[in-house]
Parts: C-alpha cells; sequence; structure tokens
C-alpha cells in the first residue's frame, strides 16, 4: 500500500518535471490562467448570490437580459474554464515533445481564454449591481 502511494506521488510529480514547464514562456501563462481562474471562483462567491434567486446569465447589447436562470448555474464558467485549462494542460504536454512553439501557442490561447471568461464574469457582476 505504501509503495503504491509513493508511485501515484512520483507519476504525479513527473508529469510537472518532465521538462514542459522548465520554459518561462510556458510557465507563466500557465500560472496566469490559474490566477485568473481563481479570481473568478472568489469573484463569484463573494459578489453573486449562489442561491435560486433569478440572476442575468446571458447579456446581449441590443436586446438586453437574455438568459435568466438561478445564481448556482454561474458557476458553470469558471467550472468550463478549469476544465479547459486541464484538457489544454495534457495537449500542451503532448504538444512540447514534438513542437515548444504550439505549447507555448496552447499556454498564451489557455490565459487569454481565461481573461475573456474574467471578462464576462466582472459584465455580470456589473449587470447585477
Amino acid at each position: 500500500m505504501k509503495y503504491l502511494l509513493f508511485s501515484a506521488k512520483s507519476r504525479f510529480l513527473s508529469f510537472f518535471q518532465d521538462g514542459t514547464f522548465s520554459s518561462p514562456l510556458i510557465k507563466y501563462p500557465w500560472l496566469a490562467a490559474l490566477f485568473i481562474n481563481i479570481i473568478m471562483w472568489i469573484l463569484i462567491l463573494i459578489k453573486i448570490r449562489t442561491d435560486y434567486r433569478p440572476i442575468p446569465l446571458h447579456f446581449n447589447a441590443f436586446y438586453g437580459i437574455e438568459f435568466v436562470g438561478p445564481g448556482f448555474l454561474f458557476f458553470e464558467l469558471p467550472l468550463v474554464g478549469a476544465g479547459m485549462m486541464v484538457l489544454n494542460l495534457f495537449l500542451s504536454r503532448m504538444a512540447f515533445r514534438r513542437e515548444e512553439f504550439l505549447a507555448i501557442l496552447i499556454a498564451f490561447g489557455t490565459a487569454v481564454i481565461q481573461l475573456l471568461f474574467l471578462i464576462a464574469v466582472l459584465n455580470v457582476i456589473a449587470l447585477i449591481s
């Protein structure tokens, strides 16, 4: 049992020590994306009451509020962002083995997507306030 836990821990650590995150052009966008995702979770927990009270979930500049739903559905946005981060993390690691530039593009793309999600969260918070 102790060997099994040690093996799982060493596999987890080896995922981050294979050289993919040794480049600052890959490491810092990933850290920025993670930081932005954490900020989204904190903003939603602090600013939005996540109960069954209806809040606007989609806003269009032409028509105004298009979709209203319970507040807990707003957690889908950072959850999708976190899922995309995990998927892109594996894709970036696989791409790094073949072409480092592709891994850099994936890392920066993930950070930009998280930034766009943060802008969406801030817009809905401004709409509610």
